[in-house]
């Protein structure tokens, strides 16, 4: 036969030499099996708002309706409402107020207590007394923190004296009813005695004699007829209106008396909820000195705030002397907790500090201690109890990377900061939920998904904002291209497309180590590849020099090993026709060689030809 290239011949030939030879593959194994009967029995226990914590539960819980916190077990009020709260904040943002104009009221104030204070063998008259503090309050409400409820009481106080003014003027008007009723009385007596027949003077004596008998019945007969007179009759009609005028102005005056009190009584409990107790003391001084009847005890309903917060810490009803008391020792222990915040703040114990004066203004929040605090000072203790709110709102919503720095601002910021309770909460949440990540990370690495998705989500209860869960997203996504780098050196390997192995090695490489049988086929590819290169490059070089002879020929040695490489083959059929005249003396040698019988002498002349083409020539020096 007449092949014209023994390079074409060399590509159409089926050889079982390749690039890569596949190891007949071993029967599926069964798919692994996964518990989730004890994964979906965890996943019971952990739902959200029934999870069970490893280290009990150390989650603060807030209860808002009665503004406590419980860590541990232990329930902790907090004592600042949302109005206390608010109320409180803003305070701390208030600068001090003017010292001078502060010191002036506070002492108009202190003057008029202790113009109206009872005393014994007072010299001076009640009404004096009443005049002097009542000219005090309008100055008083001259000045801005009063809020004009000094302008309110002098209001009150004036009502009140109106209304004794009016009752006076109801008992004068009563007295002289009564002097005219008296005096009508005495002349419907004087009618009834003095009463007698017209003819009883002339009449008296019968036969000389008078009859007694007889004159009584006259008299009797006089009277009688006096009481049935127009006159006499409208005398008593009158007396009786007059009585019922009396009456009614009694009790129009007992009335207004009790409404005057219950109006009276009704600002001082106002005053005292809006924990103004100067206001409360001054006027339930003035009350005392105004009504001075001894009933002093306050008209509320049972059911009323007041009446029940007496009820159930002191047993008995409010009075307005107790109120007194209660307004006394207000501003007392506002001074007190005042003084013990300014010493704490000294000594460092700045979360003492801010106990006491959340104490103080819940108790006073209008009392001098507090108005004339410095700014600078509130502003310290409004930095702490920020980030301390933030602190309790970090532990509830979980976020305990926060929580961590928070505390160890806090703990910065004042040496007493009770650090436990939220230390114990962070340490035991964030184990918690590390170890939860760190099963699922074996999870993954088993390729076990149910339990990849119980310990993420396990993780996520304990801590959702963990800087773990996102490096094991990564690790997810990382894993993900991890499989889809297998499944692509699968693929190719399938394909024969090994040169896109070779081109990928080091991307694919480090997603087959742990698989043995995988790592072995790419090293054969890689490594037959490798050489197949060296051969290219070679090759080149010759092909550069100008010698295409032993470029072929570097190149057709590898030919039968690899016949399936198209680098390889596309390289050959770039070389053929320059190398046509020495492979087709090779081929006809071999032909003659290989005959029967075998030709050797024809064989010998054209492997010299071949040798006589290419001098170097491997093939022909072997033939």
């Amino acid at each position: 036969m007449n092949f014209p290239l023994l390079t074409v011949a060399a590509l159409t030939l089926v050889s079982q030499a390749q690039v890569f030879t596949p190891q007949p593959q071993s029967s599926p194994q069964p798919a692994r099996s996964t518990n989730t009967q004890s994964s979906q029995s965890s996943n019971s226990n952990n739902q959200f708002g029934g999870t069970q914590y490893a280290f009990g539960d150390e989650i603060p819980l807030l209860n808002p309706g009665n503004e406590t916190i419980t860590i541990g077990g232990l329930t902790i009020p907090l004592g600042d409402n949302r109005v206390i709260k608010s109320r409180f904040e803003k305070y701390l943002s208030q600068p001090a107020e003017d010292i001078e104009a502060a010191r002036e009221y506070h002492a108009i104030l202190d003057q008029i207590i202790d113009i109206l204070a009872p005393r014994p063998g007072q010299t001076r008259s009640r009404q004096s007394r009443i005049e002097e503090a009542f000219t005090l309050l309008p100055e008083a409400a001259s000045y801005p923190g009063d809020a004009k409820i000094c302008q309110s009481l002098a209001e009150t106080v004036y009502a009140s004296l109106q209304a004794k003014k009016d009752i006076g003027q109801m008992s004068s008007l009563n007295n002289a009813l009564e002097k005219k009723r008296e005096n009508l009385a005495i002349k419907a007596d004087w009618m009834r005695r003095t009463a007698t027949s017209p003819s009883l003077g002339e009449s008296g004596k019968v036969g000389g004699a008078s009859s007694a008998a007889v004159q009584q019945a006259k008299r009797a007969k006089a009277q009688a007829e006096v009481m049935s007179s127009q006159k006499y009759t409208a005398i008593i009609k009158e007396i009786a209106e007059i009585e019922g005028m009396r009456k009614k102005h009694t009790i129009q005056s007992e009335k207004q008396i009790l409404q005057t009190k219950i109006q009276f009584q009704a600002s001082i409990a106002q005053w005292l909820m809006q924990r103004r107790f100067h206001h409360v003391i001054i006027a339930a001084r003035f009350y005392n000195v105004l009504w001075q009847d001894g009933d002093n005890a306050l008209h509320i309903r049972k059911d009323a705030t007041l009446s029940k917060l007496f009820a159930n810490s002191v047993g008995f009803s409010p009075t307005v002397t107790a109120i007194d008391s209660i307004a006394n020792e207000a501003v007392r222990d506002t001074e007190n907790a005042i003084d013990a915040c300014l010493y704490l703040m000294e000594q460092g114990d700045l979360h003492s500090a801010s106990q006491r004066l959340l104490e103080a203004f819940a108790i006073g929040e209008f009392l001098t201690p507090l108005t004339l605090l410095d700014r600078n000072d509130k502003r310290e203790i409004q930095v702490y109890t920020r980030e301390l709110s933030q602190l309790f709102d970090a532990i509830q919503a979980k976020d305990f990377g926060r929580a961590r720095e928070l505390t160890v601002g806090l703990k910065g910021k004042a040496q007493d900061f009770p650090s436990s309770k939220a230390e114990s909460a962070i340490s035991a949440n964030v184990i918690a939920s590390n170890m939860a990540i760190k099963k699922a990370q074996k999870a993954l690495l088993r390729d076990d998904e149910a339990g990849v998705a119980e310990g993420i989500k396990t993780a996520t209860e304990y801590w959702p904002t963990n800087p773990k869960l996102m490096e094991f997203s990564d690790l997810m996504d990382q894993g993900t291209q991890l499989v889809s780098t297998q499944n692509d050196f699968k693929r190719l390997i399938r394909e024969q497309n090994y040169r896109e192995i070779f081109k990928r090695q080091y991307e694919i490489a480090p997603t087959i180590a742990n698989s043995p049988e995988d790592l072995a086929a790419f090293n054969e590819i890689i490594e037959n590849l490798r050489t197949i290169e060296i051969a290219l490059q070679k090759a080149d070089s010759f092909s550069k020099a100008g010698n295409s002879y032993a470029a072929w020929e570097q190149l057709d040695a590898l030919r039968e090993d690899f016949p399936d490489d198209p680098k390889l083959g596309r390289q050959l059929e770039l070389l053929a026709p320059k190398v046509a005249d020495f492979t087709r003396a090779l081929l006809m040698a071999r032909e003659l060689e290989d005959r029967t019988p075998q030709q050797t002498g024809s064989a010998i002349s054209h492997y010299l030809k071949a040798k006589t083409i290419y001098p170097n020539s491997e093939y022909a020096n072997d033939g």
